[in-house]
Formats: structure tokens, C-alpha cells, sequence
């Protein structure tokens, strides 16, 4: 009877740890975000898990922000490299299915998504007369809770040539220069935020570096600054306009409303003014 007792005890302590064990733990999100000329994004996408049962896909990954085209789709794990294949599953949602392979319960896996996101990503703002741009970039979220979190933001502005050749020679002097301004709530927001570089089409770039730790289940890791708009002169027009106020943005107006005015209130005014 004791050791009966006994089993059952030790079932019951065994349990919860049982019962709360996910499919997968989520280890570390690696992203890199190229921002692009017309404000889209060049992304590569890195998600390290320990695999807790085995799978041969991911059934859903996202939201990701549309229209979103996948170029290059890989599963990393045990000294091995294979090849994946992601499809659309609705709502900017995607299945990531892995090609000829499956995962063993117990290891840690790395799955890289390289895509093009064509959403806009540099939004029109100003401060104190001053003509900027919001640039920002927030990865895919989870239903798990996640370990750690890396976004590199990497600028399209070009870091003095010959000087920085190691990330330490980057100075605050060097980043005023180029007329960046960080938005101090996003910024305490992380563990840690810094100024790096990335070589990029020939250029030494400025790239922000920012880290966030145990992120939530459905956890939102933005990262968002302040950029000159001459920085991106090629920006297809403005989609909206808006005005810094320090905690935000204040909308005026969108592209749309203005047509709508071109088109039904000059003419009726035009005509008016005939009579």
C-alpha cells in the first residue's frame, strides 16, 4: 500500500511539468531587415527551436505583412541543411513544409525564410520643420513564448568610408551626422539597443542591433527610428501624411480623400463658379 502511495505521489509531481511542456520551446529569432529604396524590406528570417515530439512542417507562421514573396525557404539541424517549402494558409499566414525530412523530438532545429515584403515600411513624419521618415520592422509573432529575440535594422544610410571597421568604431557623433533620431520609448523597450554595421550593395551601412528577452506568447518585437527623408529620395509619393507629436502620430489625410476631392469637389466648385 505505501509503495502504491508512493507511485501515485510521484505521478502527481510528475504531472504539471508534463502537462505544461509545448510542442517546441522557442529559443532565439534571428531577423535581418534590409530596408529598400521604395520602403519595402529584404528580410532573412532565422527561428532556432528545441523540437519536443517531431514534425515534417510548421503549420502555420505570421502574420506577415502583404504582399510577401518567399525566395528562399530552409530547415538547419543536425549538421544537415534541407530544403523547405512555404505556402499561403489565409490571412497572412503561411505553412512551412519541410522537403524529405522530419525532425527528432529533442533536437534544436533552425528554420530560415528569406522573403520580400512590399509593404511600406518608411512612413512620412515631421519634427520641428524638419522632413523625416519613421522607418520600422516588426517580425512574425508566436503562440509560444519566446527565449530571445534579435532584430537588425539595417539603414539606407552609408557610414563614412574607411572609418568603421569594427562595430566599436561607430561614434554618437557619427550617428548625429546622419541625422537619426531614436524614439526613447521603443528604444528602453529592449535589453539591449545598439549601433552596428552591415555591408550591404557595396556600402558600409548603418544597421540598428536590437534584443529583446522571454517575449510572450503572441509578443510584439518592434523596432522603429527616425531617419532624414533625403535619406530615401526614390520613395514612391505618399501614401498618407502625418506629423510628429512625440508619442505619435497625428493622421491629416490620406492620397485617397485628396483624389476624392480632385474628383468631385473642384469640378462641382469649378462649375460654380461658371454660373
Amino acid at each position: 500500500m505505501t509503495r502504491c502511495v508512493r507511485l501515485v505521489l510521484l505521478f502527481a509531481l510528475l504531472l504539471p511539468a508534463t502537462a505544461v511542456a509545448g510542442p517546441v520551446d522557442l529559443l532565439e529569432s534571428d531577423v535581418q531587415a534590409f530596408v529598400q529604396d521604395n520602403g519595402a524590406m529584404d528580410v532573412i528570417y532565422s527561428l532556432t527551436f528545441r523540437d519536443n515530439e517531431g514534425r515534417s512542417f510548421i503549420r502555420k507562421v505570421g502574420p506577415f505583412y502583404e504582399p510577401v514573396h518567399f525566395t528562399r525557404a530552409w530547415l538547419h539541424g543536425s549538421g544537415e541543411k534541407h530544403k523547405a517549402r512555404v505556402s499561403p494558409v489565409g490571412g497572412g499566414y503561411y505553412r512551412v513544409d519541410f522537403e524529405k525530412v522530419r525532425t527528432r523530438a529533442g533536437q534544436n532545429y533552425t528554420v530560415e525564410l528569406h522573403y520580400r515584403c512590399n509593404h511600406r515600411f518608411a512612413d512620412p513624419t515631421s519634427r520641428g520643420g524638419e522632413e523625416l521618415l519613421a522607418v520600422w520592422f516588426n517580425p512574425v509573432r508566436w503562440v509560444l513564448p519566446l527565449k530571445k529575440s534579435v532584430v537588425k535594422l539595417v539603414l539606407p544610410l552609408r557610414l563614412p568610408k574607411g572609418k568603421v571597421k569594427r562595430h566599436e568604431d561607430i561614434t554618437p557623433a557619427m550617428v548625429d551626422a546622419l541625422g537619426v533620431l531614436t524614439d526613447p520609448g521603443n528604444e528602453s523597450e529592449h535589453y539591449k539597443w545598439a549601433f552596428v554595421y552591415t555591408d550591404y550593395r557595396g556600402e558600409r551601412r548603418l544597421t540598428v542591433y536590437a534584443e529583446k528577452h522571454d517575449l510572450e506568447a503572441q509578443g510584439v518585437h518592434l523596432v522603429k527610428l527616425y531617419i532624414p527623408a533625403a535619406a530615401m529620395p526614390d520613395l514612391v509619393a505618399e501614401d498618407y501624411e502625418v506629423h510628429f507629436t512625440g508619442g505619435g502620430w497625428d493622421y491629416l489625410g490620406t492620397t485617397v480623400e485628396y483624389l476624392l476631392y480632385a474628383l468631385i469637389c473642384v469640378p462641382t466648385q469649378n462649375r460654380l463658379a461658371r454660373r
